[in-house]
């Protein structure tokens, strides 16, 4: 429990640490579906069979900013996950957005450069160990291409997390770090996420988190400070 504290005191150190920045309180909320399956191959000349198993995940979210007052995006994103064994899995996914850059009530919103609509491809890599009964520690690198007619860009996302399964207890407190690499460039930005995780009902979990992001090199950098909510369902 040591561990789940000095993660909880780290992201207060944080909160109170980027007042000189530009600030704004967010919420973000998602609701996701998916499907398990498993691959069975036999080999020619193997009476042994090998299992590979895998998932279908699609999720839809939105996400309001200026103190949680205004929609600032939407998302459809749909993946395709499979796992070669327990401690490695390779994803490919989709996501399209849609992006509001200024206040709804502006009448600008309606005209074109305002409202950013996106596409994004990525594929992530994950590899998951267990630490001693209760730890998991993971680390995540994704690849993803997004933009528009107008502009593509490479982006690079490394995130470590660590989880924590409480005894007696179907709580599963996390806390992660990731951070943004424009391809070949500086670091764009890094996210601190602690997470809580509780199961609601069969197949249906609830997570509950707060998370920071911070921008660096960038006219004006904002901190965001977010209250996120998520509810998936496993068929």
């Amino acid at each position: 429990m040591s561990t789940i504290q000095n993660s909880i005191l780290l992201l207060l150190f944080f909160s109170f640490s980027v007042f000189a920045q530009e600030n704004d309180f967010q919420t973000w909320h998602s609701v996701s579906s998916s499907f398990d399956f498993t691959i069975i191959q036999v080999p020619d000349q193997l009476k042994t069979k090998s299992k590979r198993k895998g998932s279908i995940t699609f999720k839809q979210g939105y996400r309001f900013r200026e103190n949680s007052s205004l929609l600032s995006k939407q998302f459809s994103d749909f993946k395709f996950k499979l796992r070669f064994n327990k401690k490695i899995s390779f994803a490919l996914g989709y996501r399209y957005s849609t992006d509001w850059s200024i206040p709804i009530e502006s009448k600008a919103l309606l005209f074109y450069p305002y409202v950013h609509n996106k596409h994004r491809y990525y594929s992530d890599m994950v590899i998951r160990k267990k630490l001693k009964k209760r730890f998991i520690v993971y680390l995540r690198s994704r690849y993803l291409y997004q933009g528009n007619s107008f502009e593509y860009n490479s982006i690079v996302r490394e995130k470590l997390g660590l989880s924590y399964n409480i005894r007696k207890t179907k709580l599963r407190p996390e806390f992660s770090v990731e951070y943004f690499y424009k391809w070949n460039d500086s670091i764009q930005k890094i996210r601190y996420t602690l997470i809580m995780s509780h199961p609601i009902a069969k197949n249906l979990t609830f997570d509950l988190a707060y998370r920071i992001q911070q921008q660096f090199y960038v006219n004006n950098p904002q901190t965001l400070f977010i209250f996120e909510g998520k509810l998936a369902y496993n068929l």
